[in-house]
């Protein structure tokens, strides 16, 4: 495999860093706009403000992974981190893989509740059921994103602090590595989407079918089901862009080859979104 570049790597920090710059400033848009309307008093929109703060925190760590990274090297030098900022890449890595998880869990978290009330009538917005809800995003979130400390694989991998192989390359350059990628970060990130897709995809065939639909109770569902649709246009995009980022990189995996364009560009839309 052709090591990464010096010259190479830094167009990808400068455009990765100003789009998670803005991807920030979107994130705190969201948070302001929900606290000083006071829309969190509404569950609903307390789901969206968890969901705005992980996708907060994890641009903020996108942003910081360039730092243990050293590109002022000359033009034939490959990456490498900046001596005693170790730590602080194996740190950043491990915080990419959580928070990842936590942001996704939380959007399902959110389109399950918008299912439950669609299909069931059932409001799952007691305080029980939110501390459960924080709790269980906080805690699974940990669960695979912890199995790289076993085997020291959180590091320098290509151009970012991820999980590496033993040569501090990308995951993708040997068979053990694939495996780790696609059990820890792809397909479960794969599995999370479908099934938000799955939700997202009842509940809008339920607010189309009880359009044509009678009855004041019925009504009174349909209208209730049409105010959280705008809702569900951020999982839905959320989804569609997990879903390329893993067909994009199952591509490069099968490929034994990595776009540093392409994966920019999927990582620019991660923080964007």
């Amino acid at each position: 495999e052709m090591p990464v570049l010096v010259g190479d790597a830094k167009i990808p920090f400068v455009v990765s860093s100003v789009f998670g710059a803005l991807g920030i400033l979107s994130c705190l848009t969201a948070i302001c706009f929900i606290i000083l309307s006071k829309s969190y008093h509404l569950y609903v929109y307390r789901l969206t403000l968890y969901v705005a703060l992980f996708n907060l925190a994890f641009a903020v760590v996108l942003e910081l992974e360039v730092l243990p990274v050293d590109t002022n090297k000359s033009d034939n030098a490959t990456v490498t981190i900046r001596e005693g900022w170790n730590g602080a890449c194996i740190f950043l890595g491990f915080a990419d893989e959580y928070l990842n998880n936590a942001r996704t869990l939380a959007v399902l978290w959110t389109s399950f509740y918008i299912f439950m009330l669609a299909v069931y009538n059932i409001e799952l917005k007691r305080r029980r059921h939110e501390v459960a809800g924080v709790v269980s995003i906080l805690l699974v979130s940990s669960l695979l994103p912890s199995i790289p400390f076993a085997f020291d694989l959180y590091g320098i991998s290509d151009i970012w602090c991820w999980i590496k192989d033993s040569q501090n390359t990308n995951l993708s350059s040997t068979t053990a590595g694939i495996a780790v990628q696609l059990g820890i970060d792809i397909v479960p990130q794969l599995i999370l989407s479908f099934v938000c897709v799955l939700l997202i995809g009842t509940v809008i065939s339920i607010y189309y079918k009880g359009i044509h639909k009678d009855g004041a109770l019925q009504h009174k569902r349909w209208i209730a089901i049409r105010e959280l649709l705008p809702l569900l246009i951020y999982p839905s995009l959320y989804a569609i862009v997990i879903i390329a980022n893993a067909a994009n990189s199952i591509a490069l995996i099968i490929a034994n080859y990595e776009d540093i364009i392409v994966s920019t560009v999927v990582t620019v839309l991660l923080q964007l979104i």
